[in-house]
């Protein structure tokens, strides 16, 4: 796939059977960052994702900012999966069942951070520079303004 960002092709992988699935399981390494939505509809996430990323603040700050009825995010009650990225941080998937475009899943995970830094400012932050954050965990939603 043709990437404006980087201005060049990008090639994707599609896992959908079982061979797949083994063959990256014996990869053992290599944290997989899944693509928000299927093959046929890359338009149409499947997912929010909201990366969290701890790098200095302590892991109970990333699941105070990850509980959706806490504080941090606003007193949502909104469907959550949590999965773990890297070594010390969580991914949020909140299901969108393919009902919104990129463009809304974008402005929503926007609102969520805000609810989520904004209520917790002294554990959580949009700075993306690891010297400036303070000891804060690292709320990344950007990458929701692509089908990425």
């Amino acid at each position: 796939m043709w990437s404006e960002e980087t201005q060049r092709e990008i090639d994707y992988f599609v896992c959908d059977d079982e061979a797949s699935l083994l063959y990256v399981v014996n990869l053992g390494t290599i944290p997989l960052h899944l693509w928000a939505s299927r093959a046929p509809t890359l338009e149409r996430p499947d997912w929010c994702v909201l990366d969290l990323d701890p790098k200095g603040a302590p892991f109970e700050h990333v699941v105070e900012v990850a509980l959706p009825r806490g504080s941090c995010a606003g007193g949502s009650s909104f469907p959550l999966l949590v999965k773990t990225s890297g070594s010390s941080g969580l991914h949020l998937l909140i299901p969108l069942a393919a009902s919104a475009p990129t463009s809304s899943r974008a402005r929503w995970a926007s609102c969520w951070h805000g609810a989520s830094s904004g209520g917790c400012p002294r554990i959580a932050t949009i700075v993306r520079q690891v010297s400036q954050r303070d000891g804060r965990v690292y709320v990344d939603y950007l990458q929701n303004d692509q089908a990425s």
